[in-house]
Formats: C-alpha cells, structure tokens, sequence
C-alpha cells in the first residue's frame, strides 16, 4: 500500500467564505502518482466544513447551511457564540473521501470539493490534509 500525503494551507475569509478545492485535490492525486484507490481529504479544526457539490448549485448550498444553522437563530442567539459554526461542522463533515479512478478524483460531471468557512473570520489560516492510498 503506497500512502502519499499533502497539506493545503490556505487563508479564509467568513462566515460563509467558500474555497474551492477541486484543482488542488487533483493536482495532490498527480504528485501521488496513484493511479486506482482513494483520496481522503481533511479539514483541521472544530468548525470548518467540506462539500462535494454542483458547481453551478454552490451558491444554493451555502445558503440551504446558512438557513439551517442561522448565525443568530430566531428568538435569542446561541448560549454558545459560534455554536452555529460548530453544528455546520458537525452536520457537514470535516472528511471526505474521493475515490481515485485512472489518476483523477471519481467526482460526479460537474461537481466539485469546496471548503466552508463556517465562523465570522477574516484572513483566516486553515489546513486541509489530503492523503492518497492506493497499491505501490
């Protein structure tokens, strides 16, 4: 089994900041040189978020997270200041995985993997593992 792991580090801007990471992963999986198995992506932290969406519907899907988990939710806002950041997480994922099928990401047409910036940050540092398994 060959595993080869990379570390994207990138700067975030929120709530709501969305990343989109679909050339970075497939750039990782061609550094990896594995042709046929998986990648998993992870995001460090409490509060980020990763989704595999429609290109064309990621707009949609932020504002779907958004209505779900308001920042301030109606009545009184959260016991907690950024519980709602921590539920996104949760709800979300902070893990992906993708499977490798002839060197690329097996992403549906049209799709791609997004980071969520979940909490009100700006400039933000935020770490995503991506580690690429598959036979040596």
């Amino acid at each position: 089994m060959k595993v080869f792991t990379a570390i994207l580090r990138f700067r975030t801007n929120g709530p709501s900041g969305i990343y989109d990471l679909t050339d970075a992963l497939r750039s990782v999986i061609k550094a990896s040189s594995i042709e046929e198995g998986v990648a998993w992506v992870s995001a460090k932290g409490a509060t980020p978020a990763l989704l595999i969406v429609r290109d064309d519907a990621v707009g949609d899907a932020v504002r779907c997270v958004e209505k779900l988990f308001p920042a301030i939710p109606p009545g009184e806002p959260w016991e907690h200041g950024n519980a709602y950041a921590h539920l996104r997480s949760t709800v979300l994922s902070t893990l992906k995985a993708v499977p490798v099928l002839g060197g690329e990401p097996s992403l549906p047409q049209g799709y791609g993997l997004y980071f969520l910036e979940t909490r009100p940050v700006q400039n933000h540092l935020r770490q995503v593992v991506v580690q690429v398994h598959g036979p040596a």
